[in-house]
């Protein structure tokens, strides 16, 4: 329900592109007018080499072989006694190790390979979350303690209060899971009921709030027309109004459901 209000809030929202100054201005460049004019390629009379079609089949392959490694933990683990390699890393590994394949076997102009749009946009964004990462990690690894005093006297008073818990989180974490591990022992350790906690889970979902998340950037790079844009102010970006219509809409049905199912 979420997804679809945003996507119904996002349908009526803005200029069309006629009717844009941002978009106008920019189609005054000669060189940007044959760029859009030009944009509409198909791939349906184009016959494909075999290197793009050996590419897919490397990158399917690394997502079973990733999920034959989440299936059967004993392949990760090193020696007797130890635990499993954690599946972030070995993600990281598996990716890395096809990714190498793709470049020897499917003859990848490496030279040309910095300069993609999709590269750029990656670099960017990986260097962002990382930091945001690193940041988050060392801030909730001294502020826990304070931070669950904080919040257990509004939690007690208003239960649905907790969502605001989880989206500040979420905010600095940058990560749903990363959110719901930190703040559902202090839920549960508050006595919240679980139709409370299910329906406020949407709340972990802040990613956009801050546009530093590489979908986010990324999203903002690909956009030709300039319509996606980080605003002057930084918090008034083309996220922000869709995430919260999608996350303010999922918490509320989530609680009314779990009001009436629970």
């Amino acid at each position: 329900m979420g997804v679809l209000a945003m996507s119904v809030f996002s349908t009526f929202r803005g200029k069309e592109l006629e009717d844009d100054p941002e978009f106008q201005k920019r189609m005054q460049d000669p060189h940007f007018r044959e760029m859009i004019e030009n944009s509409t390629k198909t791939t349906l009379d184009e016959k494909l080499p075999f290197s793009a079609k050996l590419s897919v089949a490397i990158f399917l392959s690394s997502l079973v072989f990733i999920v034959f490694l989440a299936v059967f933990p004993e392949i990760r683990t090193v020696g007797e006694g130890t635990k499993p390699i954690s599946m972030g890393i070995v993600i990281q590994m598996v990716m890395l190790a096809f990714g190498a394949l793709m470049l020897i076997f499917c003859k990848v102009p490496v030279a040309k390979v910095p300069n993609g749009v999709v590269f750029k946009s990656g670099m960017v964004a990986c260097i962002a979350i990382f930091c945001i990462a690193w940041m988050s990690n060392t801030y909730f690894q001294h502020a826990m303690p304070e931070f669950k005093v904080a919040i257990t006297d509004m939690v007690n008073t208003y239960p649905w209060t907790f969502g605001f818990a989880l989206f500040a989180v979420s905010v600095d974490v940058n990560s749903q899971a990363a959110t719901a591990k930190i703040l559902i022992s202090v839920a549960l350790a508050l006595g919240l009921p679980a139709s409370v906690l299910i329906g406020l889970m949407p709340a972990t979902y802040a990613y956009f709030f801050i546009p530093n998340y590489p979908s986010d950037i990324a999203t903002v790079n690909f956009d030709p027309t300039g319509t996606t844009k980080i605003g002057k102010f930084y918090f008034n970006h083309s996220f922000m109004f869709p995430g919260l219509v999608g996350v303010i809409t999922a918490c509320a049905v989530g609680l009314a459901l779990g009001q009436i199912l629970l």
